[in-house]
């Protein structure tokens, strides 16, 4: 590895720690954008069945429905119409 890009080669572990952050921030925003995602889908596509809006109940009862465990834990609950 060179270090030409690196003033201080000390200040490595200080730069990888701020990129690990930055890394856990960036996943942290994308998981947070893809649950409200999945969570959309869910309702545009009850919404289509329905031909109208949903209640909290109806939600509920749909995300229930949603046969895969990983992709019913994805569907956030924050966003309830």
């Amino acid at each position: 590895m060179t270090t030409d890009l690196i003033a201080d080669p000390s200040d490595l572990p200080k730069a990888i720690r701020w990129l690990q952050a930055k890394v856990l921030r960036q996943a942290a925003a994308l998981d947070t954008l893809n649950r409200r995602v999945v969570s959309q889908r869910l309702v545009l596509r009850t919404l289509d069945e329905l031909g109208r809006s949903l209640t909290a109940d109806e939600f509920r009862t749909a995300r229930a429905r949603v046969a895969d465990d990983q992709l019913r834990d994805r569907i956030d609950e924050t966003h309830l119409p």
